[in-house]
């Protein structure tokens, strides 16, 4: 398990929306978008395993790794239920989290992505 870097941004107990970049990217990917949601709701910004302020995972990677990592930030963040969004990589760690913990998932929003990658 990798300790992710999170960013919590916006009005504090405003509603949270988990923003899950693609793969090579860090948070300040999401500033422009961070800056109009911001002033309404929380923003969680989280970086990937060797991306952005995350260290490297010691472990072998996987979408279900990357996302029991998520949801061990959500936890650490106290973030129950929010809106995701997910570019590429973070859109599939996204579909992974809805699909295991829909409970923790409001709306999901999904960019330039797919279900899967063929062998």
């Amino acid at each position: 398990m990798t300790d992710l870097a999170v960013v919590a941004t916006g009005v504090p107990d405003g509603v949270p929306i988990v923003w899950l970049g693609s793969l090579g990217s860090s948070t300040a990917m999401w500033e422009r978008q961070i800056a109009v949601f911001g002033a309404t709701h929380r923003c969680v910004l989280i970086d990937h395993p060797g991306h952005g302020a995350s260290p490297p995972t010691s472990g072998s990677l996987s979408i279900a790794g990357l996302g029991a990592d998520v949801v061990a930030a959500l936890d650490r963040t106290d973030v129950a239920n929010a809106h995701v969004v997910g570019l590429s990589l973070g859109a599939m760690v996204a579909i992974w989290l809805s699909a295991e913990h829909p409970g923790r998932v409001d709306r999901l929003t999904l960019m330039c992505t797919t279900a899967h990658f063929d062998d």
